[in-house]
């Protein structure tokens, strides 16, 4: 074998190894975290209590009969049929893989689906579902007219209580879609806490009794987005019931100034009647002097 050969069988092998080894590890991180099974609805096929209810492997169908809910008003309902759709025969009908699913009632009102549990969601997340989702709806045998009325609605239970019936209080549905032959992406989202699984629902309605009332969904996902728990709201310190009262020191007492005392002489001089002129030599005095005139005269 030449030198050429030998390497390049050699880098052949490298290469196998290196391939398989990020699948081995591709799969261990597939199997960690939430897994929708089967989400391009695949072969094989199931039945699910009779023939004509031909489920997707890992989903389960689920369907109404009877008097209808209130919510749709149109009656009685009955059990559709379920097939899968090859996507080399009707490539319309496809959108992932080889196979999509599809219900179907021939001159009947149906109310009726697929669910799926899905284990390992994450506490305090929103939970995403969506998928592809087209109809045919018309007394046309004509597959490309849709001039009836075909809704769809996806629900998701955060609790992942798994109802055959569809009708748990718990499954919060979104608004009625209606579906055209044309596929179009529907999607869901719910706030997940603490349950850890949550199922996953399709539910297709018609408002008539037409020939053909037919519903196809490929190319599911879910996601998962973790948002975190209620954060709880700061404590705070209160204040004191009992508050101490601020001590003021009183202002100083006003000491009065002591009283000078007075100081008398134990005896007070007196003047004798030779030594004090008397009145009479007073008023004698005062008339002797001259009067003042003012002005005065030159």
């Amino acid at each position: 074998m030449k030198r050429g050969s030998i390497f390049a069988v050699i880098m052949m092998v490298f290469a196998g190894l290196v391939m398989g080894a990020s699948n081995t590890r591709d799969r261990a991180v597939a199997q960690v975290g939430p897994v929708l099974q089967n989400r391009s609805f695949e072969l094989p096929y199931h039945e699910q209590g009779a023939g004509e209810v031909k489920i997707a492997d890992k989903w389960m169908a689920w369907w109404w009969e009877g008097d209808p809910p209130q919510e749709i008003g149109q009656g009685p309902c009955a059990r559709p049929e379920y097939k899968p759709i090859d996507g080399d025969l009707y490539p319309y009908r496809v959108t992932d893989g080889d196979t999509s699913q599809c219900w179907f009632s021939f001159s009947r009102v149906s109310d009726a689906g697929i669910f799926q549990r899905v284990e390992n969601i994450q506490d305090y997340s929103l939970v995403t579902f969506e998928l592809d989702a087209q109809t045919w709806c018309s007394n046309s045998d004509n597959p490309n007219t849709d001039d009836g009325e075909c809704y769809l609605s996806l629900g998701i239970d955060p609790t992942g209580y798994t109802d055959p019936s569809g009708r748990s209080p718990s499954i919060r549905w979104i608004q009625w879609v209606r579906l055209t032959r044309n596929f179009q992406r529907v999607r869901a989202t719910v706030y997940h806490e603490t349950a850890g699984a949550v199922t996953v629902f399709v539910r297709g309605w018609n408002k008539w009794r037409l020939k053909h009332s037919d519903w196809y969904i490929d190319n599911a996902r879910l996601s998962v987005s973790p948002v975190g728990g209620c954060t709880p709201q700061p404590t705070y310190t209160p204040y004191p019931t009992d508050l101490p009262k601020p001590t003021y020191t009183p202002y100083p007492t006003f000491t009065p100034q002591p009283t000078r005392p007075t100081v008398c002489p134990t005896e007070c001089p007196t003047c004798t009647p030779g030594d004090c002129p008397s009145l009479d030599a007073i008023r004698t005095v005062v008339a002797e002097r001259p009067p003042v005139i003012w002005p005065r005269e030159e």
